[in-house]
């Protein structure tokens, strides 16, 4: 029953695709985090927004290293 999956199919089902679906959500949580980032202005998301998409992995690393400003934004109070 099982004998048309061999040893290539199965490396290909256990790296393979768990790898791709990693690959997929990281690109869309970079990407969410792109459109909600509250530190980025209006033009800076919808440029690294269109980085994101049409780089797609790439995109979504150089977001990842270069683009993204984690933490909380600054209160009014410390920007004085």
């Amino acid at each position: 029953m099982l004998s048309f999956i061999g040893v290539p199919e199965l490396i290909v089902i256990g790296l393979v695709v768990p790898l791709a679906v990693a690959c997929f959500a990281f690109w869309v949580w970079m990407l969410l985090d792109c459109v909600r980032n509250p530190r980025l202005t209006d033009t800076e998301r919808l440029i690294w927004a269109i980085v994101i998409c049409l780089a797609h992995l790439l995109g979504a690393l150089i977001y990842f290293f270069a683009g993204r400003r984690p933490g909380r934004p600054p209160t009014p109070s410390a920007i004085r």
